[in-house]
């Protein structure tokens, strides 16, 4: 496909349309185990946490004696400041200038309907551009939450919070197991290694597993091993294969794929593939070295959460400035100093949690 750099003005020209080049933004561990909770209109949000979880049995007691007393759990009060972003871009008047995809080549530059179009094209895809990059960082801040229990909230290098969800957990009681044998070697047992991760699930949260995440690394040894006479039929794909169930055709193109069913433990295996950039490098949410297996249950409120604060726009009737909630918080004025131009702005506070870390089991150094 060759570039146009110029135009005959004396031959005939078709326009077919536009073709847009996209990637998809991957966004399942925020949608799947993030949902919104609500919104709040100040600096920070509190949480009271209640632990209603108790394995103890209750005491025989002798009918002429007293009773035995029951002191209930207290709660705990959580503080939360949103993470922010303030993403913006400038229209200048030179852009508004230039042909937008899709319109006629030969047409007049001049023309005041023409300008507002390109207007409008311009800041449709400015905000589009701006939304998925926010939507990438809050994914990014789902995954890490998920799989190192904190979220570094840093501005050039420089740290300016932490969200900490592991900190009431003593170090038996953290949701990860770091692998002594990996699953690559000759003498691995991955099977072994996943039951007894299932096990302290069980014993810590009270919940059976239902699904396991994997690297695409970490799915290959896992993989090699299901191959062998020791684990060949232990694992069940053909309800894919056979079709004798949907294996989540949108999951499949966000990013993430399902490959199977693992009999023991009983979970629902999965593969994480989403990337993104910083500066131009690339780089994986999902570590190839990891595993993460996901309590049944989980996707509610109960288990984690995400809200958004609220944000200052400017109100040009009372040229002040207001509070406003809501996931994104679109702003425009016009600037004349820097750039001159319409300046579009979105912001975002956005705040997770998650209320019961071992609901979501880590294992790391698979290979």
């Amino acid at each position: 496909m060759a570039e146009l750099n110029y135009i005959d003005l004396f031959s005939r020209q078709t326009l077919m349309g536009v073709i847009e080049k996209d990637i998809k933004t991957p966004t399942y561990f925020r949608d799947r185990f993030f949902p919104v909770f609500k919104e709040f209109d100040t600096e920070s949000c509190l949480i009271d946490v209640v632990d209603h979880r108790d394995r103890e049995m209750a005491n025989f007691s002798a009918v002429e004696g007293n009773g035995h007393l029951n002191t209930p759990k207290g709660f705990v009060t959580e503080a939360f400041n949103p993470a922010y972003f303030d993403e913006r871009f400038v229209v200048t008047a030179r852009q508004l200038k230039d042909r937008a995809p899709g319109e006629n080549i030969l047409v007049n530059s001049i023309n005041v309907d023409r300008r507002a179009v390109r207007l409008s094209v311009a800041v449709r895809r400015g905000l589009d551009l701006i939304d998925k990059r926010i939507s990438r960082r809050e994914e990014y801040m789902c995954i890490n939450a998920l799989l190192t229990g904190k979220i570094q909230v840093t501005n050039k290098s420089q740290n300016i919070g932490e969200f900490d969800f592991w900190k009431y957990l003593g170090s038996n009681e953290k949701p990860i197991t770091n692998l002594t044998t990996k699953w690559n070697e000759s003498n691995a047992d991955p099977i072994s290694d996943l039951q007894l991760v299932a096990d302290k699930m069980s014993t810590q949260s009270g919940r059976q597993p239902q699904d396991l995440y994997l690297g695409l690394n970490a799915y290959q040894a896992l993989l090699k091993y299901l191959q062998t006479d020791k684990g060949h039929n232990l694992f069940d794909n053909q309800r894919v294969d056979l079709g004798k169930i949907n294996p989540q055709a949108d999951q499949n193109q966000n990013c993430i794929k399902y490959k199977g069913y693992l009999s023991d433990p009983s979970v629902n295996i999965y593969v994480y593939t989403g990337n993104y950039t910083v500066n131009g490098k690339n780089y994986k949410y999902f570590p190839d070295d990891a595993a993460l297996m996901v309590a049944s249950g989980t996707g509610t409120t109960e288990s984690a959460w995400r809200a958004y604060g609220a944000c200052e726009v400017s109100d040009s009737e009372f040229r002040e400035g207001r509070l406003e909630t809501g996931a994104r918080i679109t702003d425009s004025w016009y600037q004349r100093d820097y750039e001159k131009g319409q300046v579009v702005q979105i912001q975002s506070a956005p705040v997770v949690d998650v209320v019961d870390p071992q609901l979501f089991q880590v294992i790391r150094g698979i290979v």
